[in-house]
């Protein structure tokens, strides 16, 4: 077996270099890459406008803890990424709650005791429809 070499626009790859057990990088995949300088992709500036999820207070304090995590990849590199795997699940965590919590506010709008009208309904319809893009935006 001879291992082929890439090259440019024939599509391809190093047999080599290729790692079987890697999922495949599609949509949603982690994508920065070794060298990035901390910080540097926090507030890109087409993000600027954006609503964040959590409340301001909530997202410095996790900031701060990912500035220790990342601070102590020196000194222990796998517990960094340990600390740095259970601070991620902690946001995705809170994440869930808020948005949980927005539903069911949502939710109460529209289902009390009385038959809500069209227009209500119209009116819970789209901000569904708000919630529902701003769940597919993040």
């Amino acid at each position: 077996m001879s291992a082929e070499t890439t090259r440019p626009g024939d599509g391809r790859h190093d047999e080599g270099r290729h790692d079987e057990g890697r999922p495949d990088e599609g949509a949603g995949r982690y994508t920065r890459q070794h060298g990035d300088q901390p910080g540097q992709h926090d507030h890109d500036p087409k993000d600027s406008d954006r609503v964040s999820v959590l409340e301001p207070s909530a997202s410095e304090r996790l900031r701060g803890r990912w500035q220790e995590v990342q601070a102590g990849f020196v000194d222990e590199p796998r517990q960094s990424v340990t600390e740095a795997d259970q601070l991620v699940g902690e946001v995705l965590d809170e994440v869930s709650r808020v948005f949980r919590d927005q539903r069911s506010e949502l939710e109460a709008e529209w289902s009390g005791n009385t038959e809500p009208g069209t227009e209500e309904l119209r009116q819970a319809l789209r901000r569904y429809r708000e919630f529902f893009d701003r769940l597919l935006s993040l």
